[in-house]
Protein backbone atom coordinates (compact mmCIF):
# COMPACT_ATOMS: atom_id res chain seq x y z
CA UNK A 1 0.00 0.00 0.00
CA UNK A 2 2.04 3.39 -0.82
CA UNK A 3 0.48 6.38 1.53
CA UNK A 4 0.69 10.24 1.07
CA UNK A 5 0.22 12.83 4.14
CA UNK A 6 0.55 16.45 4.24
CA UNK A 7 2.14 17.34 7.75
CA UNK A 8 1.60 20.50 9.06
CA UNK A 9 3.04 20.41 12.73
CA UNK A 10 7.09 21.67 12.43
CA UNK A 11 7.47 19.39 15.17
CA UNK A 12 6.71 15.97 13.41
CA UNK A 13 8.44 17.31 10.34
CA UNK A 14 11.60 17.79 12.46
CA UNK A 15 11.12 14.44 14.74
CA UNK A 16 10.38 12.77 11.35
CA UNK A 17 13.24 14.11 9.27
CA UNK A 18 15.52 12.95 12.03
CA UNK A 19 14.32 9.64 12.12
CA UNK A 20 15.05 9.45 8.55
CA UNK A 21 18.39 10.52 8.92
CA UNK A 22 18.65 7.49 11.40
CA UNK A 23 17.04 5.44 9.57
CA UNK A 24 18.17 6.31 6.12
CA UNK A 25 14.78 6.72 4.22
CA UNK A 26 11.43 8.71 5.76
CA UNK A 27 9.18 5.60 4.44
CA UNK A 28 11.37 3.36 6.82
CA UNK A 29 10.74 6.05 9.72
CA UNK A 30 7.27 5.97 9.50
CA UNK A 31 7.12 1.93 9.08
CA UNK A 32 8.52 1.78 12.20
CA UNK A 33 6.59 4.20 13.80
CA UNK A 34 3.49 3.09 13.03
CA UNK A 35 4.55 -0.68 13.92
CA UNK A 36 5.41 0.67 17.64
CA UNK A 37 2.43 2.38 18.08
CA UNK A 38 0.23 0.10 16.47
CA UNK A 39 1.14 -3.53 16.75
CA UNK A 40 3.87 -3.15 19.20
CA UNK A 41 6.83 -4.13 17.32
CA UNK A 42 10.27 -4.09 18.84
CA UNK A 43 11.81 -0.95 17.25
CA UNK A 44 15.01 -2.86 16.45
CA UNK A 45 13.25 -5.82 14.91
CA UNK A 46 11.47 -3.42 12.63
CA UNK A 47 14.46 -1.52 11.62
CA UNK A 48 16.47 -4.97 10.46
CA UNK A 49 13.98 -6.27 8.32
CA UNK A 50 13.49 -2.75 6.28
CA UNK A 51 17.64 -2.52 5.85
CA UNK A 52 17.15 -6.22 4.49
CA UNK A 53 14.62 -5.69 1.73
CA UNK A 54 14.60 -3.74 -1.30
CA UNK A 55 15.58 0.19 -1.60
CA UNK A 56 12.98 2.62 -0.20
CA UNK A 57 12.79 5.37 -2.76
CA UNK A 58 10.25 7.34 -4.56
CA UNK A 59 8.99 7.50 -8.04
CA UNK A 60 11.02 10.73 -7.98
CA UNK A 61 13.82 9.93 -6.65
CA UNK A 62 13.96 6.41 -8.99
CA UNK A 63 13.67 9.10 -11.71
CA UNK A 64 16.63 11.21 -10.71
CA UNK A 65 18.79 8.09 -10.27
CA UNK A 66 17.59 7.47 -14.27
CA UNK A 67 18.52 10.58 -15.49
CA UNK A 68 21.94 10.72 -13.67
CA UNK A 69 22.30 7.11 -14.79
CA UNK A 70 22.06 8.68 -18.40
CA UNK A 71 23.70 11.38 -17.54
CA UNK A 72 27.05 10.33 -16.25
CA UNK A 73 26.54 6.23 -16.15
CA UNK A 74 27.12 3.85 -13.32
CA UNK A 75 29.89 4.47 -12.18
CA UNK A 76 30.48 7.71 -13.82
CA UNK A 77 30.34 10.90 -12.27
CA UNK A 78 28.91 14.52 -12.15
CA UNK A 79 29.88 17.56 -10.55
CA UNK A 80 26.96 18.30 -7.87
CA UNK A 81 26.21 21.61 -8.75
CA UNK A 82 25.51 20.28 -12.57
CA UNK A 83 23.39 17.16 -11.06
CA UNK A 84 21.31 19.64 -8.66
CA UNK A 85 21.00 21.73 -11.97
CA UNK A 86 19.82 19.13 -14.54
CA UNK A 87 17.67 17.05 -11.84
CA UNK A 88 16.00 20.58 -11.11
CA UNK A 89 15.31 21.22 -15.26
CA UNK A 90 13.97 17.45 -15.69
CA UNK A 91 11.98 16.85 -12.67
CA UNK A 92 10.69 20.41 -12.01
CA UNK A 93 11.52 20.74 -8.53
CA UNK A 94 13.65 23.66 -7.22
CA UNK A 95 17.08 23.43 -7.51
CA UNK A 96 17.37 24.30 -3.66
CA UNK A 97 15.12 21.31 -3.03
CA UNK A 98 17.05 18.71 -5.07
CA UNK A 99 20.19 18.03 -2.75
CA UNK A 100 17.40 17.19 0.52
CA UNK A 101 14.80 15.22 -2.01
CA UNK A 102 16.62 13.32 -4.15
CA UNK A 103 20.39 13.51 -3.54
CA UNK A 104 20.49 13.08 0.06
CA UNK A 105 17.83 9.99 -0.41
CA UNK A 106 19.68 8.41 -2.80
CA UNK A 107 23.40 8.53 -1.22
CA UNK A 108 21.55 6.84 1.93
CA UNK A 109 20.19 3.45 -0.51
CA UNK A 110 24.06 3.65 -1.68
CA UNK A 111 22.98 4.45 -5.21
CA UNK A 112 25.25 7.77 -5.15
CA UNK A 113 27.77 8.42 -3.39
CA UNK A 114 28.95 12.11 -2.93
CA UNK A 115 33.02 12.62 -3.72
CA UNK A 116 34.72 15.70 -2.37
CA UNK A 117 37.89 16.86 -3.47
CA UNK A 118 39.78 19.99 -3.24
CA UNK A 119 38.58 21.87 -5.81
CA UNK A 120 34.91 20.48 -6.77
CA UNK A 121 32.20 18.13 -5.46
CA UNK A 122 31.13 15.17 -7.66
CA UNK A 123 28.53 13.09 -7.19
CA UNK A 124 29.25 9.15 -8.11
CA UNK A 125 26.35 7.44 -9.19
CA UNK A 126 26.11 3.78 -8.54
CA UNK A 127 23.69 0.95 -8.90
CA UNK A 128 20.44 1.15 -7.65
CA UNK A 129 20.47 -1.31 -3.88
CA UNK A 130 18.96 -4.78 -4.48
CA UNK A 131 17.79 -7.38 -2.01
CA UNK A 132 20.73 -9.43 -1.23
CA UNK A 133 19.97 -12.80 -2.71
CA UNK A 134 19.77 -10.80 -6.23
CA UNK A 135 22.84 -8.81 -5.95
CA UNK A 136 24.91 -12.09 -4.75
CA UNK A 137 23.84 -13.76 -8.34
CA UNK A 138 25.08 -10.23 -10.25
CA UNK A 139 28.04 -10.45 -7.99
CA UNK A 140 29.13 -13.86 -9.04
CA UNK A 141 28.99 -13.66 -12.38
CA UNK A 142 30.90 -10.59 -12.61
CA UNK A 143 33.34 -11.95 -10.11
CA UNK A 144 36.86 -12.15 -11.23
CA UNK A 145 40.76 -12.32 -9.11
CA UNK A 146 41.76 -9.10 -11.29
CA UNK A 147 41.17 -5.58 -9.32
CA UNK A 148 38.26 -3.48 -10.34
CA UNK A 149 39.59 -0.63 -12.91
CA UNK A 150 37.29 2.12 -14.36
CA UNK A 151 37.35 2.45 -17.82
CA UNK A 152 35.99 6.14 -18.05
CA UNK A 153 39.08 7.43 -16.76
CA UNK A 154 37.32 7.76 -13.56
CA UNK A 155 38.21 6.12 -9.77
CA UNK A 156 36.61 2.73 -9.04
CA UNK A 157 34.43 2.57 -6.16
CA UNK A 158 38.01 1.00 -3.83
CA UNK A 159 39.71 4.13 -4.94
CA UNK A 160 36.91 6.10 -4.38
CA UNK A 161 36.70 4.81 -0.87
CA UNK A 162 40.17 4.80 0.14
CA UNK A 163 40.36 8.38 -0.72
CA UNK A 164 37.74 9.38 1.72
CA UNK A 165 39.02 6.92 4.28
CA UNK A 166 42.14 8.56 4.06
CA UNK A 167 41.00 11.80 4.94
Amino acid sequence: MRVNVRIDDPDIVEALEDAADDYGSKSLAVRIALRKAYIGDDLEDAAEEGAAGVHELSAKQLEAHRELRDWAGIGGWIELETAESVLANKLNIPARAVRKTLISPLKSEGAVKVSQSTSAVHVVVGQLPTTSETSEAVDATNASDEPAVATDGGATWEELEAAEGGR
